[in-house]
């Protein structure tokens, strides 16, 4: 809800509180950040989702190249 406000340094704080990251909270932030501009992030985010065990589904990958 917050990224679609444009809250994105309020929808991190949240995102960075959660215990228990799911699919849906990663491609919140993530299409968050590309939406505003922030695609650096975006990609950054994206690599350590992956790195912290959670892979992206096909239709994931897709939403973002659209997101950016």
């Amino acid at each position: 809800m917050y990224t679609k406000l444009g809250w994105i340094y309020q929808a991190s704080e949240v995102f960075e509180s959660l215990q228990k990251r799911d699919l849906v909270s990663w491609n919140a932030l993530i299409c968050g950040y590309a939406q505003f501009g922030k695609s650096t992030k975006a990609v950054t985010l994206f690599k350590r989702m992956k790195k912290e065990g959670t892979e992206p589904e096909s239709s994931q990958v897709y939403q973002h190249s659209e997101c950016m």
